[in-house]
Parts: structure tokens; C-alpha cells; sequence
């Protein structure tokens, strides 16, 4: 049930991810920081990056971009976190929030290195 789920006690983050995968979730924090990404979110962003992939502490929900390809990311190809998923432009539904990740993926807009904020 989900009172089960979700009781205080239990740390899904630890018990299913955290504890499963062999992450370094340091260089997933570097990674994220330095990512255009990252330097276009800003100071407050990379302040909750570390807060917010502790383990006691994880925020959810979470968003990992892999990226094999190439570019700065750690051995599991992560290169972007995002803590706060919101539609581009700051509107609300479903396409606007596939357009945020849309845009994530290909590296455009706020996750890219030409970004210029609107006023």
C-alpha cells in the first residue's frame, strides 16, 4: 500500500538506487555543476545538487541525462540533473514539459552553452 511506501523509515533512493548501482555520485555532482546546464541555472542550483543527491536527503523527483556519446560525464554517461522538472518556459502540461526534456537531450535553450535568459 502506499502507507507502506511511503513510510518514514524507508529510503527508496538507498535501498533500490543507491545501494544497487555502482555510482560515483561525487563526479555525477562535478559533472552537473560544470555542465551548461548547471552555469546557466546558477549558484542556487549548484547549491542543492550535493543537498539533494545525499542519501537522507535525495529530492524527488530527479532526472539523470546519459550521455555516452561524449562531453563531460562519468563512467555511466550521466551529464545533466535535473532537480525541479518544469515545463519550458516556466508553463504547465505535458508538451511543455516534453519540450524541457526535448531540450535537455539535444542540449538547447536553458541546457545549452548559447543560453540568454528572457526577460
Amino acid at each position: 500500500t502506499e502507507a507502506t511506501v511511503n513510510n518514514e523509515t524507508k529510503n527508496l533512493f538507498k535501498d533500490y538506487f543507491y545501494d544497487g548501482y555502482d555510482m560515483k555520485f561525487d563526479q555525477i555532482i562535478a559533472n552537473a555543476e560544470f555542465s551548461d546546464y548547471g552555469k546557466n541555472m546558477g549558484k542556487s542550483y549548484r547549491e542543492k545538487l550535493a543537498d539533494a543527491l545525499t542519501v537522507s536527503k535525495f529530492a524527488s523527483p530527479t532526472i539523470f541525462l546519459y550521455d555516452a556519446k561524449g562531453g563531460r560525464t562519468d563512467s555511466l554517461g550521466v551529464t545533466d540533473v535535473i532537480l525541479d522538472l518544469t515545463g519550458k518556459d516556466k508553463q504547465s502540461g505535458v508538451y511543455p514539459l516534453a519540450y524541457t526534456l526535448f531540450d535537455c537531450w539535444y542540449h538547447q535553450d536553458i541546457f545549452g552553452p548559447n543560453y540568454q535568459p528572457k526577460n
